[in-house]
């Protein structure tokens, strides 16, 4: 009997489920605005198509806006997490900071990487 081989995810697609999850978590636990449900829906929604397979121009498109929109959110994070610093904050503040660096840290990265080798729509020729 052949063993089953087991597909592996992609980095990037378990990062996507696994944000998408905190802000969904986030937003519902009334630890962050309702407004970043919307974020975590979209991240989860990257992370299952990436999961899928699909790669075409609009996927590519897809995952980059999903990176960015993630990036800007979670530098802007870091930056309210400096404030809590500023007023006395110690201890919740740096772990807040140091956990939004990271992750703004890593959508960086993917948005270098998606622009490394970009994939444009082919046209079709006439």
């Amino acid at each position: 009997m052949k063993a089953k081989r087991i597909k592996s995810l992609p980095l990037t697609a378990i990062i996507f489920l696994v944000t998408g999850i905190f802000w969904v978590t986030a937003s519902l636990s009334s630890e962050s605005s309702i407004h970043t449900i919307g974020v975590g829906l979209i991240s989860l929604v990257a992370g299952v198509l990436m999961t899928k397979g699909f790669h075409s121009g609009y996927g590519w498109s897809f995952y980059t806006a999903t990176s960015l929109y993630n990036f800007v959110l979670f530098a802007y994070m870091a930056y309210a997490s400096s404030l809590l610093i500023e007023i006395g904050l110690l201890a919740q503040g740096l772990v807040s900071l140091l956990g939004y660096l990271i992750a703004a840290a890593i959508y960086l990265i993917i948005l270098l990487r998606a622009f490394h080798k970009p994939m444009y729509l082919e046209s079709k020729p006439e």
